[in-house]
């Protein structure tokens, strides 16, 4: 059979054909093992990591349960400390409940031996002021006894004197001299029994000697008839009363007295408390002091002027301007006028009266004074010093009759006025008011000296003058309170104002 090319071109494109499929083949077989190799390496890298995986997972299991197992044993143990909790609170509570009916019960104890403090207390104040009112009727019947021997011994001396007088006088060389009389005998005893049984004395002769019934003993005004309240000051805490005592006109002046450092551990021991009102941590209490320090400081005027009367009632005031001339022409004649006592201060500047509350005197006659607490000052504590410097010197009546002759009397004033209160009550010059007053409450020179912070009544600067600077004025000028012109406040009733007002100075 004839080989056509056409059959050698067919035949020779199908060994082309075949042989490239063989190659073909191969290469994918050659693929396929390379495939299989990077296959198994990829298995066996697979198991690898599934057993790196299950040892890992393991552990992590392992892990598990140990957490598992130590949290289970946690639990138990947090439930036991749990438990054991609950128990102490439960004990706790009980416990504290027995507590709380013990408090209660001592609560009610306290209160109980509260009251009967209260009540003891209140027995031993009571007994504390009859302890009290028996010394001084016994110091009293003690001072009786002796003003009684003085007395006995005064009326024998007596009697030896007139015996004496009936002796003829040729023979009065050879007759016995009469014992001497010793004033202050040794069964006298101290001084200050000798001093009792003469204010004994002096309270007999006045029927108010403390000697009296307890209903009566000390009480003056037992029977004084109030008629009318002149003026009273809740801020001062003073009522000034007008009234009748023994048929005569009287002004009894009632002053609360400040509290003092001193007494402050008896009041809060010894007192009486009352509750008034609690509210969280504010309490308010009425509390009852022991009688002796819960005085009233009782001032009486009696028998008592219609000036004393007017002095103390509350009036409307107005400030008067003077000259010089008005004072020559309208003040000074109404003072000569009106004859002013002032006995009173000459008692005192004599030792007739009032010698023993003397705090210092300087006897000099032209630049001496005497000074003493004012009457407004109970003494009982510094915060309200009040204390008068009078002169001796009887011809100056007020601030309008200084000149500087007088610079030497009133820079003594203030000097030893001041060294004598720091030595009696340790308070500096620099804690002290020290002024004079115009118009004066009485025409005798006086000077004031109180406590800088001690409101005193007139130490405004309308009527209050610092002796510092009259003494600078009268440096300044030797005449100047009679150049000046002066202001001071009167009061509506008071006479020297009509006098103003008629002159037309007002």
């Amino acid at each position: 059979m004839e080989t056509t090319v056409e059959d050698e071109i067919d035949e020779y494109e199908t060994k082309n054909r075949f042989k490239f499929m063989q190659e073909t083949l191969n290469n994918l077989l050659e693929e396929t093992e390379s495939i299989a190799g990077r296959t198994v390496c990829l298995l066996s890298w697979r198991k690898t990591e599934n057993d790196n995986l299950s040892v890992k997972v393991a552990c992590l299991q392992e892990e598990v349960d140990f957490l598992e197992k130590k949290s289970n044993e946690d639990c138990e143990n947090l439930k036991k400390a749990i438990e054991s909790l609950q128990h102490q609170v439960d004990e706790a509570q009980r416990v504290i409940m027995e507590k709380d009916e013990i408090i209660i019960v001592q609560q009610r104890d306290l209160a109980s031996k509260k009251e009967k403090i209260e009540e003891q207390s209140a027995l031993i104040n009571d007994l504390r002021q009859t302890v009290r009112e028996l010394k001084d009727q016994l110091e009293m019947k003690q001072a009786v006894e002796i003003l009684a021997s003085f007395e006995k011994e005064c009326r024998a001396l007596a009697e030896n004197s007139e015996q004496l007088n009936t002796i003829d006088e040729q023979d009065e060389e050879s007759n016995p001299q009469p014992p001497a009389f010793d004033p202050q005998p040794k069964h006298w005893g101290s001084k200050k029994l000798l001093k009792k049984a003469k204010r004994a004395r002096a309270d007999n002769e006045n029927g108010r000697g403390e000697a009296e019934k307890e209903s009566e003993r000390g009480n003056a005004l037992s029977g004084f008839l109030t008629t009318a309240v002149l003026r009273d000051s809740a801020r001062e805490k003073n009522i000034f009363i007008h009234g009748k005592l023994a048929d005569q006109e009287a002004v009894v002046i009632l002053e609360k007295t400040p509290i003092r450092e001193d007494t402050l551990a008896e009041i809060f021991s010894d007192s009486r408390l009352k509750l008034d009102m609690k509210n969280d941590i504010y309490s308010t209490y009425w509390l009852q002091a022991p009688p002796h320090l819960n005085e009233i400081k009782t001032t009486v005027v009696c028998p008592a002027t219609e000036k004393h009367v007017n002095k103390y009632k509350h009036q409307e005031s107005f400030l008067v301007e003077e000259t010089w001339d008005d004072y020559q022409s309208i003040t000074l004649p109404y003072i000569q006028e009106q004859s002013f006592s002032v006995q009173w201060v000459h008692n005192i500047l004599e030792k007739k009266a009032e010698a023993e509350r003397i705090v210092f005197e300087d006897p000099d006659p032209e630049a001496g004074f005497v000074l003493l607490p004012d009457f407004k000052w109970d003494q009982k504590q510094v915060d309200d010093l009040y204390l008068i410097a009078i002169t001796h010197k009887k011809d100056i009546g007020c601030l309008r009759d200084l000149t500087s002759d007088h610079l030497p009397l009133l820079q003594n004033i203030f000097q030893k006025g001041k060294e004598a209160i720091l030595q009696r009550y340790n308070l500096p010059a620099s804690k002290l008011r020290v002024y004079l007053h115009y118009q004066p409450s009485y025409y005798h020179l006086h000077v004031h000296f109180t406590k800088l912070g001690y409101e005193a009544p007139g130490c405004g600067v309308e009527r209050a003058h610092l002796l510092a600077d009259v003494i600078q004025n009268l440096q300044s000028d030797p005449q100047y309170y009679k150049t000046r012109t002066l202001y001071f406040p009167l009061r509506a009733d008071n006479g020297l104002l009509g006098r103003f007002k008629e002159a037309g100075r007002l």
